[in-house]
């Protein structure tokens, strides 16, 4: 089944914000992935009171 490409030439100034901050993120951490999950990972080590967790999982009733 072919799905129709979706129109690249729309501006929608939240896709630009993402990829924007996105270039950003790779060009300060040299395009490395690892780079960027230990910065991640010291980020929320320093501020785990401020990051919102997820929903706890459910436990089945079996």
């Amino acid at each position: 089944m072919n799905v129709p490409h979706p129109d690249t030439s729309l501006h929608n100034p939240i896709v630009e914000e993402v990829r924007r901050i996105r270039a950003e993120l790779s060009a300060r951490f040299d395009n490395d992935v690892r780079k960027l999950a230990e910065h991640a990972r010291t980020f929320e080590a320093k501020h785990a009171a401020g990051i919102a967790k997820g929903p706890k999982p459910c436990r089945s009733s079996k």
